[in-house]
């Protein structure tokens, strides 16, 4: 279906955590947004795959409301003493998780059936 607006498909993924509220509030800007459970490759975090469509003229306020629900925060991860020469009891190191990447696609076509 050709519209006289360009559609843009966003794909943000997010913490889990974050993902019912930026749902509940994209509700304003689109109809059209998918929820996809998907887990981290880094810690290993159950995290959302969020598929959002999109028009020009929304694109900012969809942004928007995923900066102000999806946010970053420090978690802690155990050293693998198998990977680094670290005692036993060693500390575990600080990582920041979180936030939302978010990936912006113009949509040439697409059809609703």
């Amino acid at each position: 279906m050709k519209t006289k607006n360009p559609v843009t498909l966003l794909i943000a993924i997010t913490q889990r955590i974050d993902s019912d509220k930026a749902m509940d509030s994209l509700e304003e800007f689109t109809s059209t947004a998918i929820q996809l459970p998907s887990i981290g490759g880094f810690l290993g975090l159950h995290n959302d795959t969020l598929l959002i469509k999109s028009t020009r003229n929304t694109l900012n306020n969809i942004i928007n409301v995923l900066k102000k629900t999806c946010f970053r925060r420090t978690q802690y991860m155990p050293l693998n003493t198998a990977d680094v020469m670290q005692p036993a009891g060693a500390f575990p190191i600080e990582v920041e998780v979180g936030g939302a990447t978010i990936f912006i696609l113009d949509v040439e076509h697409f059809e609703e059936v």
